[in-house]
């Protein structure tokens, strides 16, 4: 691939992040209680909640999560511009092997099982291991759109 076309791939790629960026902008849906709650009692659905940090406390805006519940569903969320998330989950479909994946740019893809998961708590990133490239981030936070709900 010669120069001029690597620049046109690249300089495409950081136009659509950063619009999907700006996009979500003003989009926070986090409440600030940050807590367990049951949505809908006969639906069974609960809050899962927490926020999204580096080892500095440094909240990091539009991490991609999601909550892998088996090999064929997840629910998937991205962090507020202040780090937090909350996703929606039919607390019946939720096994005992379920895990939080969290990946962003620059840092290592961190896996939580959600039984070690305490809601509302922090899941701090770190750069030991494999970084996720910016690429590799973009790939993934537009695969967040595949899981279903």
């Amino acid at each position: 691939m010669n120069k001029p076309m690597k620049s046109v791939i690249l300089f495409s790629l950081v136009s659509v992040f950063l619009i999907s960026c700006k996009s979500q902008q003003g989009k926070e849906t986090v409440n600030e209680t940050e807590s367990l709650e049951v949505l809908n009692e006969d639906q069974g659905k609960i809050i899962i909640s927490g926020k999204i940090t580096n080892k500095k406390r440094a909240k990091l805006a539009y991490a991609a999560i999601r909550l892998v519940i088996d090999t064929n569903q997840c629910v998937g969320t991205s962090s507020n511009t202040k780090g937090k998330f909350e996703l929606a989950v039919d607390v019946s479909k939720i096994k005992e092997d379920s895990y939080l994946e969290v990946v962003y740019k620059g840092y290592s893809k961190k896996v939580v099982p959600y039984t070690n998961f305490a809601d509302g708590s922090a899941i701090v990133l770190d750069k030991i291991g494999e970084v996720i490239s910016k690429i590799d981030y973009r790939i993934y936070y537009d695969g967040l759109q595949q899981c279903k709900k």
